[in-house]
């Protein structure tokens, strides 16, 4: 019997100037690519928020498709463990509790590594906040079970105390 895929769910995509949120089929493949352009994320009842000082309103589009390549964060608002990436993100079993430099934003999180020390592209983090450094944003930021970061944005981190 084929295994059915999961339902359809909302996915927010973090770049550095705006957070969008859509739903995406159950099967996307939520990973970045490995160039700058790559994989497309194609949305319904789509919203694209402005995470910058500029007051922009929200816009809403019935469909849009997000370009992946210049992502900071994917957050699947979903269980994550039914999701077919689950048994590679599973794989990640070295945590760091860490706040993390990704390109504008603070992730505060458990990033798992398959090898301590050694980042791949994809980095699951796990119980995560993620806030703008710009203290002018008007961006509140936001919290969730699960993301998966590019770490092309990494800067670099600051271990939590005892980690």
């Amino acid at each position: 019997k084929k295994k059915q895929p999961p339902p359809p769910y909302v996915l927010q995509i973090l770049t550095p100037e705006y957070l969008i949120e859509g739903t995406v089929e159950g099967n996307a493949h939520l990973a970045f690519p490995g160039d700058m352009v790559g994989m497309s994320f194609p949305m319904t009842s789509a919203e694209i928020q402005t995470i910058g000082v500029a007051e922009v309103p929200v816009q809403s589009c019935a469909r849009f498709v997000a370009v992946a390549g210049n992502a900071v964060a994917l957050i699947p608002r979903t269980d994550v463990t039914q999701l077919e990436h689950y048994v590679l993100w599973k794989e990640f079993k070295q945590p760091l509790q860490a706040t993390f430099y990704l390109g504008p934003y603070l992730v505060r999180g458990r990033m798992m590594y398959v090898v301590p020390g050694h980042l791949e592209r994809d980095m699951p983090v796990w119980d995560v906040r993620i806030t703008c450094v710009d203290p002018d944003a008007r961006w509140d930021g936001l919290s969730a079970p699960f993301a998966l970061v590019n770490t092309r944005w990494l800067r670099g981190y600051e271990p939590d105390e005892g980690a």
